[in-house]
């Protein structure tokens, strides 16, 4: 049996953080997100590093996927998220945001959408429930 190099499972693995978020663009309109391959879980789940430019911060934030700091409570027609994200600088915001449809049914396609929603427009604490 042939033993997997270093560099050549962090391929592969970047190859598979690839094939996910591409899926994802297959459903919905391109979108403005960079991402980045960390880890692997030990499921065999990826662990992806997501960047977007949150309007309300006027700052490029990320959520790593598959990692804590995600919080969902059902809502009709989805789920409303809470994340707790990061800047460059490692400060944290947390953000509101909204996930249409049962991501419980492990649909991937809508956890990243999801997510870049979240990311791209969801209100802080300051801006929550308001209007603007």
């Amino acid at each position: 049996m042939n033993k997997m190099t270093k560099e050549e499972f962090y391929k592969m693995a970047d190859e598979q953080a690839d094939r996910i978020i591409d899926s994802f663009g297959k459903k919905k309109e391109p979108r403005n997100y960079k991402h980045k391959f960390i880890d692997t879980c030990e499921d065999g789940r990826v662990k992806v590093k997501i960047t977007c430019h949150n309007r309300w911060l006027n700052k490029e934030v990320s959520k790593i996927l598959n990692y804590v700091q995600l919080g969902t409570i059902p809502f009709p027609g989805g789920h409303v998220s809470k994340l707790i994200v990061s800047n460059i600088d490692g400060e944290t915001y947390t953000l509101y945001g909204f996930f249409t449809g049962d991501i419980r049914e492990h649909d991937e396609c809508l956890y990243i959408d999801g997510i870049v929603d979240t990311l791209e427009s969801g209100a802080t604490d300051e801006f929550f429930g308001g209007y603007g």
